[in-house]
């Protein structure tokens, strides 16, 4: 008896039932030294689509194609088009041989190594286990295509009890790729998107009634077009029931992006969706544009108010995952600062950082906050202020933003105040007592009173000695106004900037375990990434420079030591410099996490 382990992908071909294990999740793909030349995504029809792809494309996809069928499957980082043009090529390979266990053999690997290509592999391999008869395969493939795991995925199943879809929608909601991204990750995202595109496509439906025609058949027309021009054939094409299905699903899934880009800007999420439409024919796109889209975009500002705002739990995560969407709300605060809504700043202030409470950039708010008013109410911006140093002592980095000196000028009346803040600020940094600090900052621009202390056994025997003035030292007291020490003038020249000295005992070190160790990152490299991430990923080369010389290092070698340590894991560089700033792309800090 044999008693090595068998390779459950391997196809008996002797007539024999086989089972085929296409959810298989464990996949090795190999990385192409050399880069897989970008190919930005577009709807793929056939194999001939390829004769659109540049040479280096082209000579890229021969190599992909050769090393695929030798069992060799290279990372194609995202660039989905090279397996889905091997999937046609594979069919139209199988209209010459005709060897449909080999054809099972090779979409199985494809749709296990390369996931996009499942639904449309899949489906076209039914379809020709239909043409041969085949029914035990076409029942492998029912299994696959019914499994409940795999349904879960789909937005339909998802969400028709919660929803309580109808069987149309949620026929129609299964045909959408699951939108998997940072924004309809968040399940009330989701919802509130799949309930603006029933909206819209039921609100279309009656649109195109009143015009005399259904959604079904302009939708059809389109797809029968598109798949002729693709395929250079009609429905006698193997591939031409595939195609129109495609498109079809394409139509509903590009109604689904507007909606979702719909419901972003609703809830100022500035990431959009790329809605641009992949079709080269000019008269297709002409009509895709003014018999769909065009009627889709008037829609949409119709139904999108129907849409439910945001909950406290979904704003702090959206905070979160668009770390500088706190701007827009911060701003129409500044905006209504003004008459008695000032009163209320500090706590509408307070209220937007408890939203960004997992945002990095939280202290940001703070710190921007205390600038801006600084000229109205000092107490409120040294508070903003105090808030601000709390926040940065809890993050990776301590950045120490010192406040400027048109802030100090508005904020402090003499260089004694400015003493007793510094303190106030130390003793923050030593006991992490907020309440203590604002407490103390409430009571700093109070007056200072001298008070005159008397002696009473002094004055009882004065009185006995000297009676006759008893009565001129009571006057005295009654009248004598109370000395107040006279206000010192600022003891420094008030066009320089003062530094707060903040002596950190214990100062805080950004965790090496947040990035891939193998990188091999140093706690400074570190710390500068993290000044990056606060700063939603842009920084100025200002910034750049005066943290790199707070820490002995030269801004320009910090960035290219960064660089070279994370080029071999991005095959690009993680900092760029654009004008005068510095920017991180944010997917390629996210590789670089843990």
């Amino acid at each position: 008896m044999n008693t090595e382990q068998q390779d459950d992908s391997i196809i008996d071909v002797t007539g024999q039932s086989v089972v085929i294990n296409y959810d298989r999740n464990t996949t090795f793909l190999t990385r192409y030294l050399s880069g897989v030349p970008a190919w930005p995504h577009q709807y793929i029809y056939s194999h001939t689509e390829l004769s659109q792809a540049s040479n280096q494309q082209i000579e890229f996809y021969q190599i992909f194609k050769q090393r695929f069928l030798a069992g060799n499957y290279l990372d194609l980082e995202g660039y989905n088009n090279y397996a889905f043009v091997l999937l046609f090529d594979l069919f139209k390979a199988y209209e010459s041989h005709g060897d449909l266990k080999m054809l099972e053999k090779q979409v199985t690997n494809l749709v296990i190594n390369y996931p996009k290509t499942k639904a449309y592999g899949l489906s076209s391999l039914s379809l020709a286990m239909e043409d041969k008869g085949d029914l035990e395969g076409i029942d492998r493939l029912r299994l696959v295509l019914q499994n409940p795991a795999d349904n879960s995925l789909k937005l339909g199943t998802r969400h028709k009890k919660k929803l309580g879809l109808s069987p149309v929608e949620v026929d129609l909601l299964n045909k959408i790729w699951f939108p998997d991204n940072n924004f309809c990750n968040i399940e009330f995202c989701q919802v509130q998107v799949v309930k603006l595109f029933l909206l819209v496509v039921n609100a279309l439906e009656h649109k195109y009634l009143k015009e005399g025609t259904v959604s079904a058949l302009v939708f059809n027309n389109l797809a029968h077009d598109m798949a002729q021009k693709q395929l250079g054939s009609g429905i006698n094409n193997y591939n031409y029931k595939y195609a129109v299905l495609s498109v079809i699903s394409d139509v509903y899934t590009l109604i689904f992006k507007y909606s979702e880009n719909a419901v972003r800007e609703a809830y100022g999420h500035a990431r959009k969706l790329n809605t641009d439409i992949s079709y080269q024919d000019p008269d297709a796109k002409t009509y895709y544009e003014t018999s769909i889209i065009d009627k889709v975009k008037a829609l949409l500002p119709i139904w999108v108010s129907r849409v439910e705002m945001p909950d406290e739990p979904t704003e702090i995560e959206l905070f979160a995952k668009n770390t500088s969407r706190w701007k827009t709300p911060y701003q129409q605060i500044c905006q209504q600062c003004t008459g008695d809504a000032k009163s209320s700043f500090y706590k509408h202030i307070t209220d937007l950082a408890v939203l960004n409470a997992q945002n990095p950039s939280v202290e940001l708010i703070y710190f921007e906050a205390s600038k801006f008013i600084a000229k109205q109410d000092k107490t409120v911006s040294l508070s903003l202020y105090v808030n601000y140093v709390f926040e940065d002592l809890k993050s990776a980095t301590f950045d120490n933003r010192q406040l400027s000196k048109t802030v100090q000028k508005n904020a402090f009346d003499n260089a004694e105040q400015i003493q007793d803040f510094e303190k106030i600020i130390n003793e923050l940094v030593k006991d992490k007592d907020l309440q203590k600090a604002l407490k103390a900052v409430g009571l700093l621009h109070l007056p200072k009173r001298k008070r005159i202390v008397l002696d009473l056994e002094a004055i009882n025997e004065i009185s006995d000695r000297h009676s006759d003035t008893v009565e001129l030292l009571n006057k005295f007291l009654d009248d004598e106004p109370e000395v107040t020490e006279p206000v010192k003038e600022l003891e420094v020249n008030r066009e320089e900037e003062v530094v707060i000295a903040i002596v950190t005992h214990n100062p805080v070190v950004a965790s090496p375990s947040l990035y891939k160790q193998d990188l091999g990152l140093l706690p400074l490299h570190i710390q500068a990434i993290e000044v990056f991430k606060k700063s939603s990923f842009t920084l100025p080369a200002t910034d750049l420079e005066a943290f790199a010389k707070a820490n002995g290092a030269f801004k320009n070698q910090l960035v290219d030591r960064i660089n070279e340590l994370c080029y071999e894991l991005l095959d690009d560089v993680l900092i760029e410099e654009e004008d005068e700033n510095f920017i991180i792309n944010e997917n390629y800090h996210n590789s670089i996490l843990v």
